[in-house]
């Protein structure tokens, strides 16, 4: 009974966050993130159906669950690029070619389709019980090798776009977190720092899996202690990818919602607005030496800095200018990210406040600082000054005294 149970639990786990995706996909049907998130899990779903199948040695119907084990296996990493890249990426940061990473997949789930359809069921009967069951190579066979040698290189091709999806995929996410901190404040609930601990998890479980692989499914096919330890492995990251793309609440679109020209686009990347302004910059030094000093006297005079959400947007509609120009007095006469310009003056505000109020709460004093997040306060406090809100009371008090 723990045998057959054991194979199906990946499949439940994908099956369940399908149902939930779809209904979520229905009540929000321009979120492109979550149509991709919905399709990796139903494409998990098939994947895991013909891993179980296989587990539990249902050879009746193999070549079907075969060619749909094939096709799906080397759709669910693209796929999942595909959601990280709707989550992070414009058309100016990537290429519209992307979808090609899903070409082998078809390829390769046709060429295997076609060659089952070829062979004959001695055939068939040779290559399940030597290959996919005993992991052995058929040389001398005509179709039954070259089936054998097709999956062979797809296993590779496997292993070889892992390395290369993830690798991108963590780049797209790098990326994006840099441009939040360029111009919002408050980046940490728009951050993809959670999907990137994700994207290392899934690397190094995908590395078990190409072990696996290589190993041969037949190992595991005999004992259930040995297949629980992959199978409950999966099912919890599985579980945890769905649960992160459920409850993930900001996506690169929300920010190309925000009101501002093409020209002035927030999206854009550093580099390209960096090569579009240098010859600029050097003309328009004294322009952004004032710049920078309006800048400081509207954080110093006005404590905009409390302001909750603060972005650079709202600081350029302040200031009556242009966004990029504000960005362009920070990078080159500031010389400090928005966001780490901001947060210095609140943890500053902060301080003062807990030694003026050394019996406020905590909670209160961020709340006086312009947070919004508790959480976020202790950080950014212990990162820029050192030592935690209560580590710094402890030694306000203790000078005083």
């Amino acid at each position: 009974m723990l045998h057959a149970i054991v194979p199906v639990l990946p499949m439940l786990v994908c099956l369940f966050w399908s149902v939930v995706l779809f209904l979520e996909v229905i009540s929000r049907r321009h979120d492109h993130a979550r149509i991709w998130l919905f399709l990796f899990m139903c494409t998990a779903t098939l994947l895991y159906l013909g891993h179980a199948a296989y587990f539990n040695h249902c050879k009746t119907g193999i070549e079907i669950y075969d060619t749909m084990y094939v096709t799906c296996n080397l759709a669910v990493y693209p796929l999942y690029y595909e959601y990280v890249r709707a989550l992070t990426a414009t058309s100016r940061s990537f290429p519209q070619r992307h979808h090609l990473w899903l070409l082998p997949a078809l390829l390769g789930g046709i060429t295997v389709g076609v060659l089952y359809l070829l062979m004959d069921s001695s055939q068939i009967q040779m290559f399940v019980d030597y290959y996919l069951y005993d992991n052995h190579m058929v040389w001398n066979s005509g179709l039954v090798t070259c089936q054998s040698v097709v999956h062979h290189m797809l296993k590779i091709w496997f292993a070889l776009q892992i390395i290369l999806l993830l690798g991108i995929e963590l780049r797209m996410i790098r990326r994006y977190n840099q441009q939040l901190d360029l111009f919002y404040s408050d980046s940490e609930q728009r951050s993809l720092a959670s999907v990137a601990v994700m994207l290392k998890l899934l690397l190094l479980v995908s590395i078990i899996s190409f072990a696996f692989n290589m190993i041969g499914r037949s190992y595991f096919s005999e004992s259930t202690w040995t297949l629980m330890v992959p199978s409950l492995l999966f099912s919890a990251l599985l579980f945890a990818l769905g649960y992160l793309g459920s409850h993930r609440p900001f996506t690169i679109d929300e920010i190309l919602s925000a009101k501002v020209s093409e020209e002035n686009d927030v999206t854009e990347d550093t580099a390209h607005i960096e090569e579009a302004t240098t010859e600029q910059n050097k003309k328009n030094t004294v322009k952004f030496e004032e710049l920078a000093s309006r800048i400081t006297s509207l954080m110093k005079d006005d404590k905009v800095y409390l302001r909750p959400d603060l972005n650079l947007i709202d600081l350029a509609q302040m200031l009556n200018t242009n966004q990029k120009y504000v960005y362009i007095a920070f990078s080159t006469v500031l010389n400090i990210k928005f966001s780490e310009y901001v947060n210095r003056h609140r943890v500053e505000h902060a301080s003062r406040i807990l030694q003026e109020n050394p019996g406020l709460k905590l909670e209160e004093v961020a709340l006086k600082s312009g947070y919004t997040s508790p959480a976020t306060f202790y950080r950014n406090f212990k990162q820029l000054l050192g030592c935690t809100p209560k580590e710094f009371l402890e030694k306000s008090k203790g000078q005083v005294t």
